[in-house]
């Protein structure tokens, strides 16, 4: 399995997920090009780099490819922080799912808007150091109950649904009476 980033929040997130669903595989991060700015704004944005980073980590090898991508969306005058992740499989069949989505404070939002990137912001806003590493703004914000490796971990079940399910229903068609 490889990552499209070295970020340590993303691998551990993957390395749990397939982990538990496919146990004694192997996880990898790799930095990739995202094609997408340090700080993308919107949803679309965001999916493009993830779905960049999926397909430049995979390099024409047949394996599970994961890309992920936390970006700030804008609604209705409120700032969120949103993420991505996108998913190819071996064979080559791509998903995308989106994570959980989270308010910003109205100044954090206001000076990503005015072209920041969000964790500098962020620790500017809360006069803390390299916030990244001791759980972002996701760790901020909701006081250490949600970390970023879960908010990854979220999006990356999510992404691989489709498989699952596939998995699952080739199972259950095996156990099912071929009739009389």
């Amino acid at each position: 399995m490889w990552v499209g980033s070295t970020n340590p929040s993303k691998v551990e997130a993957a390395r749990r997920v397939f982990e538990s669903w496919l146990p004694g595989c192997r996880v990898f991060g790799k930095k990739v090009p995202s094609g997408v700015p340090e700080q993308p704004i919107g949803g679309r944005e965001t999916r493009s780099g993830a779905l960049n980073r999926s397909q430049n980590v995979r390099e024409g090898r047949a394996v599970w490819s994961i890309g992920m991508e936390g970006g700030v969306e804008f609604l209705d005058g409120q700032a969120y922080l949103i993420n991505w992740c996108a998913v190819i499989s071996p064979e080559g069949q791509l998903s995308l799912a989106q994570g959980v989505s989270l308010p910003l404070p109205d100044e954090v939002g206001r000076a990503v808007a005015s072209g920041g990137e969000l964790g500098p912001v962020m620790e500017r806003w809360t006069g803390l150091s390299r916030l990244e590493s001791s759980g972002g703004a996701i760790g901020y914000l909701t006081l250490g109950r949600v970390t970023r490796s879960q908010l990854w971990q979220q999006a990356l079940w999510c992404a691989l649904s489709p498989f699952l399910l596939r998995m699952n229903r080739e199972r259950a068609s095996k156990d099912i009476p071929k009739g009389p």
